[in-house]
């Protein structure tokens, strides 16, 4: 199945600006949690697609890996992100980590 066909539904939903409803898994916690989000965009990073975008359950921008994905939906309502929902800026990499956030260095022998 070609990477366009896998992820129809999430481009349709930001085409269409439609909400999603995502069955996700979340392997930090080895649990799948239900979600509404407002697309904002597709990403394909180091070789894995992401979708950015707001999670109203939290009340702040996501990325999503779309491998890790059950299920999604496209809901009857239009895509709101508030405001406040901008998108990340990757030139750093996928991975920034909040201001203020401790430094660890780690020495190996």
């Amino acid at each position: 199945q070609s990477a366009e066909r896998e992820h129809e539904t999430e481009a349709e939903g930001l085409e269409r600006r439609r909400a999603l409803h995502l069955t996700y898994y979340v392997p930090g916690r080895d649990e799948r949690t239900e979600r509404d989000v407002d697309p904002m965009r597709l990403l394909l990073v180091d070789g894995r697609w992401y979708l950015e975008a707001w999670s109203r359950e939290v009340e702040a921008v996501r990325l999503f890996r779309l491998d890790r994905v059950d299920a999604v939906r496209l809901l009857d309502e239009r895509a709101a992100p508030p405001p406040q929902a901008h998108a990340r800026n990757l030139d750093d990499g996928l991975y920034q980590p909040e201001p203020g956030s401790p430094v660890v260095r780690l020495r190996l022998d």
